[in-house]
């Protein structure tokens, strides 16, 4: 029983690297330059993540909307 716990658990840690690698080769290389330019980047690529990348992606995709968002707000002002 236990191992049949730890093969699962292992076939887990490596599906989610498999993840991470699929996800990462979607990702533009502007989008890439800027999740590597985090503290965690090294970390979370060695353990292979997936969760920790798209969590990445969400906030960078937050904070670009967020800028848009910024940008509407002024062009819309000078108008």
């Amino acid at each position: 029983m236990i191992d049949k716990i730890r093969k699962k658990e292992m076939i887990l840690k490596e599906n989610m690297k498999t993840l991470f690698s699929i996800i990462w080769g979607e990702v533009s290389s502007m989008l890439k330059h800027r999740i590597q330019a985090q503290e965690n980047f090294r970390e979370m690529n060695s353990a292979g993540d997936s969760l920790g990348l798209l969590a990445s992606l969400q906030n960078e995709a937050c904070n670009f909307q967020s800028q848009k968002e910024q940008d509407q707000a002024l062009q819309e002002t000078i108008r």
